[in-house]
């Protein structure tokens, strides 16, 4: 019976000392836990990593960095040059050096010399002009239909445009300048493409041009300059490619003129200025 008591006095104390040194083991591993979380290493940590890396760990090391700096980078690119929108900065001043000088910057004959021409596109507006995809698209002109089996084009002006001396571009300016290209007296080298065309004024900002036939590429035609009845009316046809305007001209594009300087010897203009038109409807 002593035997008994004994040994269950003793099978109970290995138990309470088992319970013991586990509990005791739990607290110590809480305790080591706490001073060991897991956190980023500093960059002065950092700088001893190579002393507890083989060459091999610093090899694949190398090689992972490396190829992800350079996956970065066109990552970076590929986003930059996906998402870059490239716009005409706004002011500045640009200079350009040409062949030959300004005679005529006038639509009705600019095609003869390639500066006038140049220039012509940078002062006037035009009915339609090409982007730049190349694509055609209206200037002046915000709407248009065709009718009349291709034979009759309706166009809808802007109504918000304005001559670079303030006064207002309409339907009448549009009608002036066609009937100024088909007029022998003008002698305007655009004038057998235009000889069979007719239009008429439907409103204040709509005209509509009638042709004797279809013809596919007619807005093509409709590239050309206009310009300002009520300064050109007061000129003599005969007379038109001598005027002043021709040089100091007066348009409704996003740049007008400012100044011109001649030779002395020659009388060319050596130097031509222009500014930017502050209100330009584009």
């Amino acid at each position: 019976m002593r035997a008994a008591k004994g040994q269950l006095r003793s099978f109970f104390s290995k138990k309470g000392s088992n319970f013991q040194e586990q509990k005791q083991y739990n607290l110590d591993k809480k305790l080591v836990y706490s001073f060991a979380r897991a956190k980023i290493p500093s960059w002065r940590q950092l700088k001893y990593l190579g002393k507890y890396l083989n060459q091999r760990e610093k090899t694949t090391l190398l090689v992972a960095t490396t190829i992800l700096v350079i996956s970065s980078v066109v990552w970076a690119g590929r986003f930059y040059w996906r998402h870059l929108e490239i716009v005409p900065v706004v002011g500045g001043e640009y200079r350009e050096g040409v062949v030959g000088s300004p005679s005529r910057v006038n639509p009705l004959y600019a095609d003869i010399n390639d500066v006038d021409r140049d220039l012509t596109a940078l002062i006037f507006s035009s009915l339609f002009k090409r982007n730049h995809n190349g694509d055609l698209e209206g200037d002046l002109v915000k709407e248009y239909k065709v009718t009349n089996n291709n034979k009759e084009y309706i166009l809808t002006l802007r109504d918000d445009v304005r001559w670079h001396d303030d006064q207002k571009l309409t339907a009448d300016d549009v009608i002036f300048t066609i009937e100024a290209i088909k007029n022998k007296k003008y002698a305007s080298p655009l004038r057998n493409a235009f000889a069979e065309i007719g239009i008429e004024k439907i409103g204040e900002f709509q005209v509509k041009f009638k042709l004797n036939e279809p013809y596919a590429p007619f807005l093509e035609l409709l590239t050309i300059g206009i310009i300002p009845k009520h300064l050109w009316e007061q000129i003599p046809p005969e007379t038109a490619h001598l005027t002043e305007l021709n040089i100091r001209p007066i348009g409704s594009g996003p740049f007008k003129f400012k100044s011109l300087l001649k030779d002395k010897t020659t009388g060319r203009i050596a130097a031509y200025t222009l500014e930017r038109n502050s209100d330009y409807y584009k």
